[in-house]
């Protein structure tokens, strides 16, 4: 069974759980969307534009493992920056997790926190379309036993 609440949102009231539009749920947090066949335990409150969203994974035509992630590190809240922050991945617990680092897989920069979660999902293959010459990043389209997503990468090339 699949934890959507992972790719949720609790400090956002409009991403504060998954929702159901037509034939799926969804669940974000902004930063990541993973879509599922519809499941009856959500409700139809839409709080995003789906509209906008590009879930067209039928036009990828190659797909790529994840990459190999690094292990995860106590929290240093902070990143070592000497500003003092709370994390809001371990609530100041200092629980072990990738802290707000980043690698850079196929042209994209993308967060290690981020892909710890979709690390979560069954069989995960990510897709890409190429980079445009401006700054703008399109989304990364991800597919996993059961659904596919779509994850923003971190802006810039590297």
């Amino acid at each position: 069974m699949i934890d959507l609440q992972l790719f949720c949102d609790k400090s956002r009231i409009n991403l504060k759980q998954p929702f159901n539009d037509k034939d799926y749920t969804y669940a974000t947090n902004g930063h990541i969307v993973v879509r599922v066949e519809q499941d009856p335990q959500y409700d139809g409150t839409v709080w995003i534009d789906l509209s906008k969203l590009p879930f067209d994974h039928d036009h990828i035509e190659e797909w790529h493992d994840m990459p190999d992630l690094p292990e995860p590190a106590n929290c240093g809240a902070g990143g070592g920056t000497g500003k003092v922050s709370d994390c809001p991945e371990c609530d100041g617990l200092k629980k072990r997790h990738l802290h707000f680092e980043s690698i850079t897989y196929h042209d994209y920069r993308i967060s290690l926190t981020l892909l710890g979660k979709l690390k979560t999902l069954p069989n995960v293959k990510l897709g890409f379309v190429p980079m445009p010459e401006d700054t703008t990043c399109p989304p990364i389209r991800f597919k996993f036993d059961g659904g596919c997503g779509l994850l923003m990468p971190m802006m810039g090339k590297e």
